[in-house]
Formats: structure tokens, sequence, C-alpha cells
């Protein structure tokens, strides 16, 4: 005679219970009593049900209480005797139900060996804050640390940073900063440090201090460009701001406003409305752009200008340098016209040993690919 048989267990997690429960079948042999020993690997586990239903409609089963090992490791129960636990006819058929109880530690930091992620070695607690990011920091040069790993916790509270011993698991946690960071999306490791938006700057976390590289940013997300060795950094308006390994600023242009940043092996992604960028790889997407500066000596300095230079790049540009000199700022005079197309790999420049204009009207106007930046002009 065919069967089907369900099995529940009930977990009593203290504050709540969890439910547990798989279905399976035969085409004969259909069970009619059980073992005299019945286990579950788990301390907790307090219920074991079991209902076979026969092919003729028919139900059996047993309802058996549980209680912990000795040794901690599950819980059993043991028949009187040992006789077999008869399946008793009329029991209430069983539906495999699953009603999982979560358990959310949002605040805690736990140790685990990599083939054992759900069996912690250590817990810290971090008070009242939730932990939004966690993040590796360099090795410290302080010979205590060899043997420890470092990582920055960044919670809703503030920046801790943690100290890992993976030989004995232990983890220990101090807060260095205060400021709020939002979540993982605010968080950026580099080969520098970790970079993150906590509160309204940005802040670099170098092995035990945090410092602050830029105040009143406004940044909704960042992200790092190996390719390049880049700080990438989403405005609120949608644009891109790019800090390169010198400290210095630039405006990184996409065809489309930009919802979000992410850092997958492949490379750096630039979610728009549209498309999804890859910033570590060449495009032919291109884009326009445009920018002018304008130079004017004041009082009686006498006019000697040396160059230009067009602080620029990109995978490919078509466009044009221009150079207009001016006495009055209304009567332009063309000092240097440069047309432009293929690949920037060097800033462009320009001599100037003649130009006794007191105003000098620089601009760079045309498309580039999307991989390309303008810095600035400089007139010196």
């Amino acid at each position: 005679m065919s069967w089907t048989a369900v099995t529940r267990v009930t977990i009593d997690r203290g504050d709540g219970l969890e439910i547990l429960s798989v279905s399976e079948s035969g085409a004969s042999g259909c069970p009619l009593s059980l073992s005299p020993v019945a286990c579950y690997p788990h301390p907790r586990a307090v219920r074991l049900q079991v209902v076979v239903t026969g092919s003729d409609g028919v139900t059996r089963g047993a309802d058996l209480p549980l209680a912990p090992t000795p040794d901690g490791s599950g819980a059993c129960y043991l028949s009187a005797g040992l006789a077999p636990v008869e399946l008793k006819e009329g029991a209430s058929a069983l539906s495999p139900v699953v009603s999982r109880l979560e358990e959310s530690r949002h605040s805690a930091v736990a140790v685990a060996a990599a083939d054992a992620p759900f069996e912690p070695l250590a817990v810290a607690e971090l008070s009242t804050c939730r932990v939004t990011a966690l993040a590796p920091l360099p090795r410290y040069g302080n010979s205590l640390d060899m043997g420890r790993r470092h990582l920055a916790v960044l919670t809703d509270g503030g920046i801790h940073l943690a100290a890992v011993n993976p030989s004995t698991g232990k983890i220990s946690c101090h807060l260095v900063d205060n400021s709020a960071v939002v979540g993982a999306e605010a968080v950026a490791v580099t080969p520098a440090g970790v970079y993150a938006i906590a509160g309204d700057a940005l802040t670099l976390i170098d092995g035990n201090r945090v410092k602050v590289v830029a105040r009143g940013c406004g940044f909704a997300g960042i992200g790092y460009s190996a390719r390049y060795g880049e700080l990438v950094c989403l405005r609120a308006d949608g644009e891109l701001s790019v800090m390169d390994a010198g400290g210095g600023w630039m405006t990184l242009a996409l065809p489309d406003t930009v919802t979000g940043l992410c850092s997958v092996p492949s490379g750096l992604l630039a979610a728009c409305d549209s498309e999804v960028y890859n910033l570590d790889k060449p495009t032919d997407a291109v884009v326009e752009v445009a920018l002018s500066v304008t130079h004017c000596l004041r009082g009686h300095v006498a006019p000697r200008w040396r160059e230009a230079v067009w602080l620029m790049g990109a995978g490919a540009f078509s466009g044009s340098l221009s150079l207009m000199g001016s006495w009055n700022g209304v009567d332009e005079a063309k000092v240097a016209v440069f047309r432009v197309d293929g690949r920037l790999n060097v800033p462009p420049h320009t001599l100037l040993p003649a130009c006794r204009y007191r105003r000098l009207h620089a601009r760079v106007e045309g498309t580039m690919t999307i991989d390309g930046m303008i810095d600035r002009i400089i007139l010196r």
C-alpha cells in the first residue's frame, strides 16, 4: 500500500516557536510504528509529530515530547521499556508547513569559520546601534597586531574598529567616531583604507583613526574604481564626482542620471535610469562637454602669460580647444585654436611666449567617451 508521511518538529526559541516539517512517501511498506528512540539535532526542540496517511485514507500518527540530551547537542524521546512507538489510527492530518522564527541581531558582530558561518566563535554587541556595513582595513604596522584581522564596523550610531583573532575567535570593538553611516552604499574599500560617508562628511578610516576628507559633501553613495585608482562619488543630483589618488576632484559625465553605484569583481558599476555602465571598462558611449575659464589680470601687473593647460583626458575626444585674448573683455582676438580627434592620454597644453593680453578666455567644447574627465583649465 502506498503512503505519505509528514514529520513536524516544534522548536522553542525562547521568544517564540519555530515549526519545521518535511514530507516523504513510498509505494509500499506503510509504516505502522516508530523506533523507540526519536532524536532531533537541536537542544530546544520540544515536540515531534509524525502522521502517516495510507492510500486507503486511514491516518496514523504519534505526538512525542522531546527533551534536551545531556550533552546539549540535541533533543530526544525515549519510549518506556524501549518499546516501538505505535502509530495510532485517527490522527489529524498534517500539512508540511514551515514557520521559521526570525532572529535579528542588528547590533552584533559575529566571528565564525568560513566553513561554518552559522556557528559563531564569538559575538560582540554594539549597544543599541544597528550595524549597516563591514569593511576590511589594511594591516597595522604594529607587531602586536600581526596575528589579528581588523575591520571597520559601520553603524547608524557611529564608526567602530574591530580586532579579530582568528586562532582564538575573540573579537573586540571600540567606537572611534559618532557619525552615522547609513549603509553599504556609503562605504568603499580602497588600498588607502576605507572611505565612508559619515553624517554629512566624506571620511577615510585608515588604521586606527578617522580623517575627514570633505565636509558637507552631500554624497548619496561612493565606490572605488580599481582600474583607475579613483574614488567615485554619487552626488544628490545624480552626477558623479571623482577623486584621484592625489586628492584632486573631477566630474565624470554619463549620458543618464546615475541612481546608484555597486562594486563587483568585474568593476565599478553605475546604474542609470535606462542602462548600467561599467566605469572600469572602456566604452563607446559619448557625452557632450563644455568648459570655459576667463583669467583677467588686475592692477598694474604686466601681462606675461607662459602657458595654457587643459587638464583633461579621455579614451576618445572630438572637439576644439580654444584660447582668445582681449584688452577690454569685448573685442577678442584668436591666440590659439586646436582641433582634437582621438585619444587624450596627456593634458593638452600650449606655450604663450608673445601673449600680452590682460584677459584670456580658454574653452573646451566637444564630445568625449564617458571614461573621460575634465578637471580644469590652467592659465599661467
